[in-house]
């Protein structure tokens, strides 16, 4: 973990009651599609013959959850065939997959970005570095991490120019207004290495996503994957066929897209009242990026926070190279907090902040 002493004070605050917590950024548990879980394991175990979903089987994963991932990615514009998906144990396995095979000693991030894709990269002895221009990028082209931005035409365009761009697609079935749009893959399959993950529309624990890699370095990336863990689940995999194989999938996700923008808005709400913050309106995903005039530690205000029943994960988690003078900035993922508590949680934060403003007046 990059942070130790915040990562412990929010363990902390998730075993305390009262407190309306905006950390973790996951999906609300209440969407989870439990009966549809339980019929398709039911299925899973019972159905295949061979026991094929309980027996170890190939690096690469099940053919037909192959295939389907194919048919989505052939309907945003990315031509993928079958053979050019490998199922990892997700979004981070397959992160870490490409780390290991690409094995650029820097890489080029955005100005604040996902800070597990910042834990690999410094694992892997990476520097991630975001104010210069470097040959391999990391990028989340739709809903980023965490700001809920998703890419203009120019980014993308400065985008493609990279010798290696590995694509995060996490929130990509997110997006709040339209389908999801053509990704880097679609343009440059010749160096995009392309992840993809159903912890955010299904579940997380059933820990499936995906890796596209460039045509070249296939042979590679499925013996790391093989090296690394043989396969991922199995039975998670089966399980997740099914459900994408389901009619219901897609007007699920129509319905996923409404429950998570209905939290948004209610966030954005109550914020616009918060006197000296800055946050840009998301356009999916699970969170808002805020940022303050307010210095301090991020630790120090974090736990102020606590003190007043309410948690949020500080800035510098997010950035790859955070400066101790910076200003106070913050993510608020509005995802699992229930929308009744959403504008508590922020008449909290509000407390917080017009104190210390107060105090360095």
């Amino acid at each position: 973990m990059r942070t130790h002493t915040i990562d412990r004070l929010l363990r902390q605050a998730a075993g305390r009651e009262g407190i309306i917590s905006f950390a973790g950024g996951l999906p609300a548990p209440e969407t989870f599609p439990h009966k549809a879980l339980a019929l398709a394991t039911s299925e899973a175990i019972e159905e295949e013959v061979g026991a094929s979903a309980l027996e170890c089987a190939s690096p690469e994963g099940r053919l037909g959850l192959r295939t389907l991932i194919a048919t989505k990615m052939r309907s945003r514009g990315a031509m993928v065939q079958p053979d050019e998906v490998i199922i990892t144990n997700g979004a981070q396995d397959a992160l870490a997959i490409a780390m290991e095979v690409i094995g650029a000693l820097q890489v080029q991030v955005d100005r604040v970005t996902y800070p597990g894709a910042l834990d690999i990269f410094e694992s892997a002895q990476c520097a991630p570095e975001a104010r210069l221009a470097q040959p391999v990028t990391y990028v989340m082209p739709v809903i980023s991490n965490p700001t809920g931005a998703t890419m203009t035409p120019a980014q993308r365009l400065r985008c493609l120019g990279a010798e290696v761009i590995i694509e995060d697609d996490a929130y990509g079935e997110l997006l709040f207004s339209g389908p999801p749009p053509r990704p880097l893959l679609a343009d440059a399959p010749d160096r995009v290495y392309f992840i993809g993950t159903f912890s955010k529309i299904l579940c997380p624990g059933l820990r499936v996503g995906w890796l596209i890699a460039p045509a070249a370095v296939r042979a590679q990336v499925l013996a790391v994957k093989a090296r690394r863990d043989l396969q991922g689940g199995g039975l998670s995999q089966a399980v997740v066929e099914r459900l994408l194989d389901s009619p219901e999938f897609e007007p699920r996700l129509e319905k996923l897209r409404a429950h998570y923008q209905d939290r948004c808005d209610r966030l954005l709400s109550s914020l616009v009242h918060l006197p000296g913050v800055r946050f840009q309106t998301p356009q999916g995903g699970f969170s808002v990026w805020l940022e303050t005039d307010l210095p301090g530690s991020d630790a120090s205000w974090l736990y102020t926070a606590l003190e007043n029943g309410v948690a949020f994960e500080p800035g510098q988690f997010f950035q790859a190279d955070p400066q101790p003078d910076q200003p106070l900035a913050m993510r608020l993922s509005f995802s699992s907090v229930p929308i009744e508590q959403l504008e508590a949680g922020v008449a909290r934060l509000d407390r917080v902040l017009r104190r210390s403003r107060s105090r360095a007046a």
